[in-house]
């Protein structure tokens, strides 16, 4: 159901779920059975033998009956109060998780870090030796830094985390790259993540006499992917409208607190001469573009039309049709044109056999492009991308930032406009699949025990479970402050499955006590207090097994989180709420035949 990179990323678990589930079954009817009885045959059980836990969980199911029915299941008026009071509940708790921030994954404390620097375009490899030295001077006396490699005329390999990364240019002279990794966490007095800030203050410190430098630092922080969060991706036809508005686009974006690493993927602006074909002169001598563009092509590139045999065993020499050879340290070697004087000399053949210079049929423009020309959907785009600092979050950014570029749009071209993609387009796909697969879930479920319980009130009971289950979640996330996320929808989804036991071992005790003879209130009653046993071990066991999954990394917290408190509130509710819509929803008494 949860498709994309993040469908992939947490598939495993309830794969992994399913697999143990069904392999404890089969081991519990074929291994645990017989093997019970080979061990329990010769034992003799002493009557009226008490352990402490029996002689108190017997004091509180009794307690719990008598309470259940002096007043929760008193009768129907105070049964309904109790299902209102359960439901004001569920909404409060919803009310309050509604305020929590939204991300997608928390971070988690890697080592790697990858720093990309951009000098200015026309930088030289001393340039970028001498900026790669200052880079490493400034990081690696630093203590959580287990070692640091610099890069001259190359990304760092911690830096190509993403497709589009590998897309773009990764060797030039204007590019440094840094590889960095931490310390372990057991040698470090925080996160790596919150090293950031201070490494880039760092960096700008070391940089301040060189000018036009920026700094990217790439680390991996967790989740299915490593793209920047805030990505706004621009369509439009002319690269250098696009460049404008990214640039617009990226002051907008600077100054909303909380934003750092802002780019485009557009690459720096490099100064190009190119020729633009003068129809009226190539109409006059009789030529088309293609001509023309065949003839530079044959005459300015490396072109083998034969080669002249050597005698005995000296290879052979090829025969190239181009321009002339240059001869440098190292002998001759064939190359193209590398000035504009060299132009003065290119010559087009005429269809009579006429020859007339190149530069008398073109018109030479200097222009600033782009070193990139990305695509999307067969429309040029450009993307202006950002990373978070701090407890920023990408909905909080968003959230300042749509209204402007609202406003913005309207003083654009025709045809340009505006994408929000990054974490806010998978937050949509992600959540959006969440929720479709919790929808399927829990009817299932419903299928499951309308079958079983030969009823649909009956499955009713138990599924509201959920909700119960939903508030423990929400009043939890809102004292520890845990953002919501994709992890903590898995936790929903999981546990939905694990707390409608709870309800189910109720109401089948309760239909049991009603085949016995009892009326509604004491067979409700006794429902509750007969399983609260079995129901807090489970619930209690559950609980303890998940406590240090929980704080084992910042990725399973959440998950961890949703179950343990949507569990423990859940229990402890539904040994109330549970009976009071038995009562409420149970007509008929049930008769044993």
């Amino acid at each position: 159901m949860i498709g994309g990179i993040d469908g992939k990323f947490i598939r495993l678990i309830p794969l992994t779920t399913i697999g143990c589930l069904l392999t404890s079954l089969i081991i519990a009817f074929l291994i645990c059975i017989p093997l019970s009885r080979f061990v329990l045959e010769n034992t003799s059980l002493k009557e009226n033998k008490k352990t402490k836990v029996d002689v108190l969980t017997e004091k509180a199911g009794k307690w719990l009956r008598g309470w259940l029915l002096a007043i929760p299941i008193g009768n129907r008026v105070r049964a309904g109060i109790v299902c209102i009071m359960a439901l004001a509940t569920f909404l409060v708790a919803m009310s309050l998780m509604a305020d929590l921030p939204t991300i997608i994954y928390p971070k988690e404390d890697r080592r790697p870090l990858g720093v990309t620097i951009r000098l200015k375009p026309d930088a030289t490899l001393e340039d970028a030796n001498r900026v790669a030295k200052l880079a490493g001077d400034a990081l690696k006396d630093k203590p959580y830094f287990s070692n640091v490699i610099t890069h001259a005329g190359e990304l760092s390999p911690y830096s190509l985390v993403t497709i589009n990364d590998y897309l773009q240019e990764s060797r030039a002279y204007h590019l440094v790259g840094v590889s960095a990794l931490f310390t372990p966490k057991d040698q470090r007095e925080k996160p790596a993540y919150q090293y950031l800030e201070e490494i880039r203050e760092t960096l700008k410190e070391s940089f301040k006499n060189e000018p036009g430098l920026t700094t990217r630092l790439s680390a991996d922080l967790s989740g299915a992917s490593s793209e920047d969060p805030i990505q706004i991706r621009l369509y439009g036809e002319n690269p250098t409208i696009l460049r404008d508005i990214a640039t617009e686009v990226k002051t907008a974006l600077g100054n909303i607190p909380g934003t750092s690493d802002i780019r485009e993927n557009m690459g720096p602006m490099r100064t190009e001469l190119r020729f633009k074909a003068n129809k009226t002169a190539l109409s006059f001598y009789d030529l088309t573009e293609a001509d023309l563009m065949e003839q530079i092509r044959i005459a300015t590139s490396n072109n083998k039309i034969g080669s002249f045999k050597m005698p005995g065993s000296q290879p052979d020499l090829d025969i190239q049709l181009s321009m002339a050879s240059r001869a440098n340290s190292r002998g001759l070697i064939p190359s193209g044109i590398v000035s504009f004087y060299e132009l003065e000399t290119l010559s087009v053949q005429t269809r009579g056999g006429d020859f007339v210079p190149f530069l008398s049929l073109v018109n030479p423009i200097v222009e600033s492009v782009g070193t990139n020309f990305i695509h999307s959907d067969g429309v040029r785009s450009v993307t202006v991308q950002s990373r978070l600092s701090g407890d920023t979050t990408a909905e909080s950014v968003y959230a300042q930032l749509e209204p402007e570029l609202k406003n913005m749009i309207a003083s654009w071209s025709e045809g340009y406009r505006f994408e929000i993609a990054g974490e806010a387009e998978n937050a949509e796909e992600t959540y959006g699949n969440s929720a479709q697969a919790l929808l399927i879930a829990m009817l299932m479920v419903f299928g499951i025990l309308a079958l079983l319980f030969s009823s649909f009130r009956q499955p009713f009971i138990i599924m509201t479970m959920a909700p119960l289950a939903l508030t423990g979640m929400g009043f939890g996330f809102f004292i520890l402050q845990i953002p919501i996320s994709f992890p903590a929808m898995i936790g929903v989804i999981a546990l939905i499955g694990i707390v409608v036991n709870d309800a189910i071992v109720m109401v089948q005790m309760m239909n049991h006590h009603r085949a016995d003879g009892m009326d509604i209130y004491e067979a409700a009653a006794h429902g509750a207090s007969d399983r609260l046993r079995p129901i807090l071990t489970t619930s209690i066991t559950t609980i303890a097994g998940l406590t240090p999954l929980a704080f084992s990394s910042p990725s399973w917290f959440p998950l961890c989180m949703t179950i343990i408190w949507g569990l423990g509130l859940s229990t402890i509710l539904a040994l109330i709420v549970i009976p009071a819509l038995y009562v409420l929803f149970t007509k008929q008494p049930i008769r044993q035949q």
